[in-house]
C-alpha cells in the first residue's frame, strides 16, 4: 500500500503551514520584534475588533532540552520564534492564521463555524481527471509566487538584527521545500563553515511525530522512513532537499496513516509526549521550527479526525469498497456512449454478416462447393502415430489413454 495516500493539496499548501509572513518581514515588524499584521476584513491587528485574536507576548517553555545541542543564543530556532518576533497573533475561537484569517484545520465558512472532515485517498483510486488536477495543481503551485510568504536569505545576525531585512520571494511549492531545509539545516554558529551537525528540530526525535504526523523517525536505526528517502535517490536522498521531489507528499502522508493507525490502536495519552530533555525543538511545549503562526508539538498528537481529515483505507469496509469502485464507475459513466455506439455498429455488422451468409446459403443451394463433407475431408490430416506409445505384448494395471480408448 506504499505510494498512496493523498488529499487535496491544498492541507501542505495551507497558507498557515508558512513562514515569514510578507507583512512582517519589515524593518519595522523586525525591529518591534512584533508580528501582528492586520486582518482584511476590520483593518484591526489579528482581527481583534471582530473578536478573531489579540496581539499578545509569546510564552516559551523553560524545560530543558537534552544534551545533543551544548550552545545557546547561536542560532536562530532556539526557542522559536523569539529570535525574530516576541509578540505574534494568538487566536479565539476556530481561527487560525499569521493574522487569524483563516480557519483551523477541519473548520470551514465566513466564521469558521462549518465543520466538514476531508479524506484523504488512495492516488490508485483517483480518476483519471483526479490525477490530471494533482499534477496541475503542482505546477501551478511550483510557478506560483507566494503572495503571502517570503523566506529569510540570512540570519537575523546578518540582517543586523532588523535593520537590514533580507528575504526573497518565492514560489508557493518553494516555500514549503524552503521549510523543510530550514527545520533540519545545521546550526550556524557564526563565521565560514563553523556549523553544528547534531541538530535538527523535526527529524530523528519526537517532534517528528507532529511534524511529519508519524513516529517511524524515532529510532536510533534507519526506520522505514529514512530507508524510503535513500531508496528512492535524487533529492529525496537528502533530509534537507527531499520536500523538492513532489514524491515527498506521498511519502508523507502515507507515513501519516501509519502513524494515524498507531494512534487510533494505542490511544495514547498526551502526557506520554516527553515535555523535557529532547534534542532541542522536540519537547512538548515547544514551537514548531518554522511556523508562523505558531503551533506546539503535543498539539498534534492527537487523531486525524480532530484535525478535520480521514484516511480512505481506514474507513468502514462498505465506505471503502465504494471508494475503490468509484474511479471506475466514473470512467464508464465517461465512456459509456462510446461503448453504446460500438455496440450499435458491432450489431450492425453481424447482422449484415448474417443476412449475407443466409442470402448466399439460398442462391448456391445444391452446389457441390457447399457440400459440407467435402470441405472436412479437404482439410483433414491423417494420424501418423498413436498419442502414447506402447506394446501388445507388455500387460500393464495402469490405465493410460490407449486403454481407455
Amino acid at each position: 500500500m506504499w505510494p498512496l495516500i493523498i488529499v487535496s493539496f491544498m492541507l501542505y499548501f495551507e497558507p498557515c503551514y508558512q513562514q515569514f509572513p510578507r507583512l512582517c518581514a519589515t524593518r519595522e515588524a523586525l525591529r518591534a520584534k512584533e508580528c501582528c499584521p492586520p486582518w482584511e476584513g476590520d483593518g484591526s491587528a489579528c482581527g481583534a475588533s471582530s473578536g478573531r485574536g489579540f496581539c499578545r507576548d509569546v510564552e516559551v517553555s523553560d524545560q530543558p532540552d537534552g544534551p545533543q545541542y551544548p550552545f545557546a543564543g547561536l542560532d536562530d530556532r532556539e526557542k522559536w520564534p523569539l529570535v525574530f518576533y516576541n509578540r505574534t497573533c494568538q487566536c479565539a475561537g476556530n481561527f487560525m492564521g499569521f493574522n487569524c484569517a483563516d480557519c483551523k484545520f477541519g473548520y470551514f465558512g465566513v466564521n469558521c463555524n462549518e465543520r466538514r472532515e476531508s479524506l484523504r485517498r488512495n492516488i490508485f483510486h483517483l480518476s483519471r481527471a483526479e490525477r490530471i488536477r494533482v499534477v496541475s495543481y503542482l505546477n501551478l503551485a511550483k510557478q506560483t509566487v507566494s503572495r503571502d510568504y517570503v523566506v529569510a536569505t540570512g540570519t537575523y545576525r546578518e540582517m543586523e538584527n532588523g535593520s537590514n531585512p533580507m528575504f526573497a520571494d518565492e514560489s508557493v511549492y518553494d516555500v514549503f521545500v524552503w521549510m523543510h531545509h530550514y527545520v533540519s539545516r545545521n546550526a550556524l554558529l557564526g563565521g565560514p563553515r563553523n556549523m553544528w551537525t547534531d541538530v535538527d528540530f523535526a527529524h530523528w526525535a519526537p517532534a517528528f511525530l507532529p511534524w511529519h504526523r508519524t513516529g517511524l523517525g524515532n529510532s536510533s536505526r534507519m526506520g522505514m522512513h529514512a530507508a524510503l528517502h535513500v531508496f528512492m535517490n535524487g533529492s529525496m536522498s537528502s533530509v534537507q532537499g527531499s520536500a523538492n521531489d513532489p514524491i515527498f507528499l506521498l511519502h508523507h502522508a502515507f507515513v501519516d496513516s501509519i502513524y494515524e493507525e498507531w494512534l487510533r490502536r494505542h490511544r495514547p495519552s498526551p502526557s506520554q509526549y516527553p515535555e523535557s530533555n529532547t534534542p532541542i525543538g522536540h519537547n512538548s511545549e515547544y514551537h514548531m521550527v518554522p511556523f508562523l503562526p505558531l503551533h506546539r508539538n503535543r498539539e498534534y498528537f492527537v487523531s486525524s479526525k480532530d484535525l478535520g481529515y480521514e484516511y480512505s483505507h481506514l474507513l468502514d469496509a462498505n465506505q471503502r469498497l465504494a471508494e475503490s469502485l468509484r474511479p471506475y464507475l466514473e470512467e464508464l459513466q465517461a465512456v459509456w456512449p462510446w461503448l453504446l455506439l460500438a455496440g450499435l455498429c458491432g450489431g450492425i455488422v453481424v447482422v449484415a454478416v448474417a443476412t449475407a451468409a443466409v442470402t448466399a446459403k439460398r442462391r448456391y443451394r445444391g452446389s457441390p462447393w457447399l457440400n459440407v463433407s467435402r470441405w472436412k475431408n479437404l482439410f483433414a490430416l491423417p494420424e501418423r502415430q498413436p498419442l502414447i506409445c506402447s506394446s501388445d505384448a507388455v500387460e500393464t494395471s495402469q490405465r493410460n489413454y490407449q486403454t481407455v480408448m
